[in-house]
Protein backbone atom coordinates (compact mmCIF):
# COMPACT_ATOMS: atom_id res chain seq x y z
CA UNK A 1 0.00 0.00 0.00
CA UNK A 2 1.49 3.37 -1.04
CA UNK A 3 0.00 6.45 0.96
CA UNK A 4 0.85 10.15 -1.17
CA UNK A 5 1.47 12.71 1.23
CA UNK A 6 1.37 16.72 0.45
CA UNK A 7 4.65 18.11 -0.24
CA UNK A 8 6.33 18.15 2.75
CA UNK A 9 3.95 16.37 4.99
CA UNK A 10 5.47 13.17 4.72
CA UNK A 11 6.03 11.80 8.34
CA UNK A 12 9.06 11.21 9.79
CA UNK A 13 10.42 7.84 10.26
CA UNK A 14 10.90 6.61 14.12
CA UNK A 15 14.23 6.38 14.20
CA UNK A 16 14.78 9.63 12.24
CA UNK A 17 12.53 11.74 14.85
CA UNK A 18 14.33 9.30 18.09
CA UNK A 19 17.45 11.74 18.31
CA UNK A 20 15.10 15.17 17.18
CA UNK A 21 15.72 17.92 20.75
CA UNK A 22 12.49 19.75 19.33
CA UNK A 23 9.93 16.56 19.69
CA UNK A 24 7.28 18.56 18.18
CA UNK A 25 8.47 18.31 14.96
CA UNK A 26 6.81 15.14 13.08
CA UNK A 27 6.67 15.79 9.27
CA UNK A 28 10.09 16.19 6.87
CA UNK A 29 8.50 19.83 6.04
CA UNK A 30 8.57 20.93 9.98
CA UNK A 31 12.22 19.93 10.20
CA UNK A 32 13.24 21.69 6.68
CA UNK A 33 11.73 24.48 8.28
CA UNK A 34 13.29 24.48 11.55
CA UNK A 35 16.55 23.68 10.38
CA UNK A 36 16.22 26.23 7.98
CA UNK A 37 15.05 28.97 10.93
CA UNK A 38 18.33 27.54 12.94
CA UNK A 39 20.64 28.37 9.93
CA UNK A 40 19.26 31.82 9.27
CA UNK A 41 19.25 32.97 13.18
CA UNK A 42 23.19 31.54 13.29
CA UNK A 43 23.93 33.63 10.14
CA UNK A 44 22.20 36.90 10.74
CA UNK A 45 22.91 36.32 14.31
CA UNK A 46 19.06 36.40 14.58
Amino acid sequence: MNFEYPLGATPLDPDEAQGLLPTHITTQGELNVWEQTNILQGFFGG
